[in-house]
């Protein structure tokens, strides 16, 4: 399985494409909540996580005409660079690559097949 995290598509969505071996299908994360977020400046790293409804849909192959609505969990962990030079030095690179950073989406729900 392989999961394309939130890129943007037609409309004012925030979609999370899924592909797995039989297809594929999508699903709309705009309306989830920012439930918790904590940032640790002495290791630059921040733990965000978001909950909410989330429609189905685009669903091809074996998931073509999927409809429906579940609950998703979203996860987002990561460890940012610190500046090495200029006058942020040694501060938190909150924009730039990232050491490190981990995804977790977890998700209930019913779904149909038109």
């Amino acid at each position: 399985m392989t999961i394309a995290h939130s890129y943007a598509a037609a409309g004012d969505g925030k979609y999370v494409k899924v592909t797995l071996s039989q297809g594929t299908f999508e699903f709309d994360t705009k309306n989830l909540n920012d439930n918790h977020t904590t940032h640790y400046k002495a290791t630059c790293s921040g733990i965000f996580t978001g909950t909410g409804p989330a429609p189905v849909l685009d669903g091809t192959g074996l998931y073509a005409g999927i409809t429906g609505t579940i609950e998703v969990t979203q996860t987002h962990v990561l460890v940012a660079s610190r500046y090495t030079t200029g006058k942020h030095k040694g501060q938190c690179d909150k924009v730039g690559n990232h050491i490190h950073h981990y995804d977790s989406i977890a998700a209930t729900g019913n779904v149909s097949f038109q």
